[in-house]
């Protein structure tokens, strides 16, 4: 999957066709990484209903940590 960007954020994410948020329970659930990539795909959520994303928001742990090792991994 290539990967344009991702941006440490925990601004408001307008979410629409082509945005989504990687959480369980959706709005009242915030994020801190906000990932877009090149090109189109589809994200297979629960009960099997697929959504297609280019940006997708979500919550991780470490966020500093991650986004450097997964620009150290993109740079291979």
């Amino acid at each position: 999957m290539p990967i344009d960007s991702i941006e440490l954020s925990s601004k408001d994410f307008e979410i629409d066709d082509l945005s989504r948020k990687l959480s369980p329970l959706g709005k009242m659930e915030a994020h801190n990484l906000i990932i877009s990539v090149k090109k189109e795909y589809v994200l297979t959520g629960l009960y099997g209903l697929r959504k297609r994303f280019k940006t997708i928001a979500l919550h991780v742990d470490e966020p500093k940590a991650f986004k450097e090792k997964m620009e150290l991994a993109l740079e291979k």
